[in-house]
């Protein structure tokens, strides 16, 4: 998995850093020009991100500085640029549901983590999983709502039952998730490709992930 975060303080800098401590790979998105680290405390991150193989970009040209409608606006790329979202914690107007709201409107996942009722850090995350966020309490719930807890082997010995079954399968096998990209690629009549999902469905060799997207089970 590559982690995509802002660089910011907090959860945005402990993501960055456990990532790297696993031997994976980061991204940075800066809400200023990539001549100016902000935060400045986190310049030694940026380095290390940048060392380990990591990438910091921006839309932002130089001498940008870290204006507070940056950080909005830069949120949307993080979403644009992941398979999913994971909101670890959120007031009831933070910034993050922002976010959220991006990945939403570009058909990504989106997941939180449950809080305490009587934290007001827990509000924004408690009334995404209401919503109908996946709920996210460790690492297996990440891995399997992608996906990817399967190996590739296990993939591999999935077989349609029809050539049109057979013809899903293997789009999907080769990465593709979201279901109109497979039904694209299909060049399946609708109404058969929706037939057809239905039957993998049934015989347990597909599943749904949410927000339009599935995955060989």
């Amino acid at each position: 998995m590559t982690i995509v975060s802002g660089l910011a303080l907090g959860a945005d800098g402990i993501a960055h850093q456990a990532c790297l401590d696993a031997g994976g790979r980061t991204i940075a998105v800066l809400a200023c020009g990539l001549d100016t680290i902000y935060p400045a405390s986190h310049r030694n991150l940026a380095i290390e991100i940048l060392k380990k193989g990591g990438t910091i970009i921006s839309e932002y040209p130089e001498n940008t500085p870290a204006l507070k409608q940056n950080f909005v606006a830069r949120n949307r790329i993080v979403s644009a640029l992941s398979d999913m979202i994971i909101v670890t914690e959120a007031a009831e107007a933070s910034g993050t549901l922002i976010t959220a709201n991006f990945a939403l409107e570009q058909n990504k996942l989106v997941g939180a983590v449950p809080g305490q009722i009587t934290s007001t850090l827990s509000i924004g995350t408690n009334n995404l999983l209401k919503a109908g966020a996946h709920v996210i309490t460790g690492a297996d719930d990440v891995s399997n709502i992608l996906g990817i807890q399967a190996s590739e082997k296990d993939r591999q010995d999935v077989f349609g039952d029809t050539a049109e079954e057979q013809l899903i399968i293997d789009i999907m096998k080769k990465g593709v998730t979201d279901l109109d990209q497979i039904q694209a690629q299909s060049n399946l009549d609708p109404a058969i490709f929706s037939q057809t999902i239905t039957m993998l469905e049934i015989s347990d060799k597909v599943r749904p992930l949410g927000a339009n997207h599935w995955i060989i089970k």
